[in-house]
């Protein structure tokens, strides 16, 4: 049997089905998507927990700037109980004297420099440097979010802490009278805790220096200058009749245009200004201030600070120790101390036989031409020597000590007065009268003698005296081209007419060829070549010849210490004479300043004016105008009246015409005699429209306000404020102390009695609170004063601030 088999065809049996496919698509986009989805949640994730964390960053920051915000208040209330006990503890010793009986805080300022001193003391005593980790701890404890355990220690999940402090110091600030209490780069961080205690790992820290800076107190009712001044006298201060007087305050003495001859025994042509004759004076302030002149014959004149060495100002016309009434008598002596700076419109002369001058400190003698203080329309003359500075030793035994000496400056030249005619100026700044000598013109010159009786020279033509310089003499270039020399008469003491032949020189080479002649040496000599040793022989004789002159009139010495590193300043040759009477000038800086000024290298030009104008501002309103202290700044000069010349600075602070319009009676007699009204037991006021004795013997507290001449006789003490519209006369023995506290004390109570009252009529005329003008607006019924007063500050945010504060920390 035959079988057919077939092959069965697979291709066409196959069936066509693509259900499955899908599925995988499908498969292949969830997963895509599912990626993509834990892509996104993953980035989301990443971003919610940096949102997190700079969230908790944030909140750390903030947490941690509001613990330093803890730290600051707690700083601020402690330096708040540091601040009222100084405050206090000056205040309650505001009337407290010294062993010496001077008061404690003479002026406001020493009151306020006292408090800032406690201050510092206090706070340091709160914060002390020494222990650094005490002090952190006392400062985390500030904080509101600090924590401790049961034991009262830090507990250790602290969220802040203070991690870091360099240093605490008290240190100088902008201003060198006071101090900043400063904690050095304190370090202060935050760190986040959960609630379960474990940390999260967030922290942030901040760096920063907390300053404590000196807030202003006042401790005296006005801040005027007046209530420092213990004697404030128009038309001057007379120290006489032997004794010594002591005055602790600031001193003011006017001029007298009237110039009396004076009955004091002083010397006879003053115009009012400080005058010492035959008494020694002790003046310790901070500023004594002259209009006029300071002369001193037969005594002592000392001024001092006790306080502060560096705050001693004495300003003055003229500065002089003054001829006695018998030359040349052993018994005659004046001698002048003073401890600070000086600041002198015109010369220091010492006239008096055995003179004895030493300063200490700063000297300027800042007239150069430029500003001349004495007013001639009000003292009716002109005086030569005011037309620029100079230091002048004039007579026999004198000595001048400037060792001591940090800054001489003399920005003018001496001249040699030859009181008829017109003086003739010297090359030097500084001078020793001897040294006249060397102006005059070499008798090889001239035909006559130098000087020469006038009756053997009839026909000379003063202004043009011929001379014969020798051929290659060094100074021939130096002389006026035209007039070589000119002829001055002097008359002696004995009526002898002569005449003085005195070299010409061109502008300012008077001064080089002092400086040639006074600076030769005898090694000079030697070591020259032959064409220069004639030239320096001739010069070196000279110079002997000075210096035998200054030892034949007993010149002791004129010394400045430039090993010191004394700065000194002049227009001309600074002559120095040391105890062998060698004589040299002391080497000048070319030109220079500087003295941390920055005014440029004319110094000596450029210091006058703002200096003089600073002396009027003082004269006129016991104004020191501080702010321009060695500047050339262009202060400006005091608009003041010719009427106001002769009343200021007593009628800027005394309504002196209200006392003559209401010359007061006087309800009680006053402890010290006289009339007027008495505050208490203790205290009196004084008003008179006449002058005032304080009797002798006697001790007066309170305030004297005279319209004519106050006179303190032998043994009567003062303490408060003395203003006379006359002179002021301190004779013989006592003292006088300035007192802010007692002219606070009377004043107030005065007004308080007078706001108490309903009619104008009834107010007092005898209380000094309606005559001192800045009392006058407080002493009206409403109790309202017209002026703004400066309050004292006792928030701690006003004086304490951060300062290079940062972000991050060690």
């Amino acid at each position: 049997m035959r079988c057919n088999i077939r092959k069965k065809s697979f291709d066409k049996g196959i069936k066509q089905d693509n259900r499955g496919s899908a599925l995988i698509t499908t498969l292949i986009v969830m997963a895509l998507l599912v990626i993509l989805a834990t892509s996104i949640l993953a980035v989301s994730t990443m971003n919610l927990r940096t949102k997190m964390m700079d969230y908790k960053i944030k909140a750390n920051f903030y947490s941690n700037e509001g613990f330093l915000n803890d730290i600051y208040n707690g700083i601020g209330q402690e330096a708040t109980v540091c601040f009222e006990k100084a405050y206090t503890d000056v205040l309650r010793e505001i009337n407290t004297k010294d062993a010496l009986g001077n008061p404690l805080y003479p002026t406001e300022e020493s009151a306020y420099q006292e408090f800032c001193r406690r201050f510092i003391l206090n706070l340091q005593h709160s914060f002390p440097a020494s222990n650094l980790t005490a002090v952190m701890e006392t400062l985390n404890r500030y904080a509101t979010k600090y924590q401790v355990d049961a034991s009262g220690n830090q507990a250790a999940t602290n969220p802040v802490m203070v991690i870091g402090l360099d240093g605490i110091n008290a240190v100088d600030c902008a201003d060198a009278s006071q101090k900043e209490f400063i904690f050095e780069k304190l370090v202060v961080v935050y760190n986040d805790y959960r609630l379960s205690g474990e940390a999260t790992g967030y922290q942030t820290a901040i760096t920063t220096d907390i300053v404590v800076k000196m807030p202003y107190v006042s401790f005296f009712d006005t801040p005027d200058y007046m209530a420092d001044y213990a004697l404030i006298a128009n038309k001057g201060i007379y120290f006489h009749q032997g004794g010594n007087r002591n005055v602790t305050g600031n001193v003011y003495a006017g001029i007298a245009p009237d110039a009396p001859k004076d009955s004091a025994g002083c010397e006879k042509d003053i115009n009012g200004g400080i005058q010492v004759s035959g008494t020694d004076v002790t003046i310790n302030g901070q500023y004594i201030v002259s209009k006029g002149d300071i002369n001193v014959r037969k005594g002592t004149l000392t001024v001092e600070n006790n306080h502060d060495t560096d705050a001693c100002n004495v300003w003055a016309e003229s500065i002089r120790t003054t001829e006695g009434l018998t030359r040349y008598d052993a018994s005659e002596y004046a001698e002048i101390v003073i401890a600070g700076n000086t600041y002198v419109a015109n010369d220091l002369e010492l006239n008096s036989y055995n003179s004895n001058v030493t300063l200490s400190g700063s000297f300027y003698g800042y007239n150069n031409g430029v500003y001349a203080t004495k007013e001639n329309s009000v003292l009716g003359t002109t005086v030569r020597h005011t037309e620029s500075s100079a230091i002048i030793v004039n007579e026999k035994n004198a000595k001048l000590d400037l060792t001591d000496l940090d800054t001489l400056f003399i920005s003018g030249l001496a001249y040699i007065d030859m009181k008829e005619g017109k003086e003739h100026n010297t090359g030097e700044s500084l001078a020793l009268q001897t040294n006249q000598f060397m102006y005059l013109v070499p008798t090889e010159f001239l035909e006559t003698s130098n000087p020469v009786p006038v009756s053997e020279a009839p026909d000379i033509d003063v202004n043009h005296v011929a001379i014969h310089v020798s051929p290659g003499w060094f100074a021939e270039g130096y002389l006026d081209d035209t007039v070589k020399a000119v002829a001055k008469k002097v008359t002696t003491a004995e009526g002898m007419e002569l005449y003085y032949f005195y070299l010409n020189f061109k502008a300012g080479m008077e001064r080089k060829y002092a400086q040639e002649i006074l600076n030769v040496t005898q090694e000079m000599v030697d070591a020259a070549n032959d064409s220069e040793k004639l030239q320096l022989k001739w010069k070196l004789d000279l110079k002997n010849a000075l210096q035998e002159k200054a030892l034949q009139a007993g010149y002791q010495a004129i010394e400045i210490n430039q090993d010191a590193d004394c700065r000194v300043y002049g227009l001309g040759a600074i002559t120095q004479l040391n105890e062998d009477h060698h004589l040299f000038a002391v080497e000048l800086p070319d030109g220079g300043d500087n003295v941390g000024t920055g005014i440029g290298t004319d110094y000596v030009t450029l210091l006058g004016q703002p200096l003089g104008y600073r002396y009027q501002h003082l004269y006129y309103y016991l104004d020191p105008q501080e702010q321009y202290a060695l500047t050339s700044q262009k202060i400006a000069a005091p608009a003041v009246s010719s009427e106001e010349m002769t009343t200021l600075p007593v009628s800027r602070y005394v309504d002196m015409t209200a006392i003559g319009a209401n010359n007061p009676t006087g309800t009680a007699s006053v402890s010290s005699g006289g009339t007027g009204y008495e505050t208490d037991d203790e205290y009196a006021t004084v008003i008179v429209n006449s002058s005032y004795t304080v009797p002798g013997g006697t001790d007066f507290k309170g305030i004297i306000l005279a319209t004519g001449d106050v006179t303190i006789q032998n043994n009567a003490n003062v303490e408060g404020l003395v203003i006379a519209n006359g002179k002021i006369y301190l004779e013989g023995n006592g003292t006088i102390t300035a007192s802010r506290a007692i002219v606070q004390a009377i004043v107030e109570e005065e007004i308080k009695t007078e706001q108490a009252k309903t009619k104008e009529e009834t107010h007092n005329k005898n209380y000094a609170c309606h005559y001192l003008k800045t009392y006058q607006s407080k002493a009206v019924h409403t109790g309202m004063s017209t002026e703004a007063r400066q309050e004292n500050s006792t928030d701690y945010a006003n004086y304490i601030q951060y300062r290079n504060w940062k972000k991050g920390g060690n």
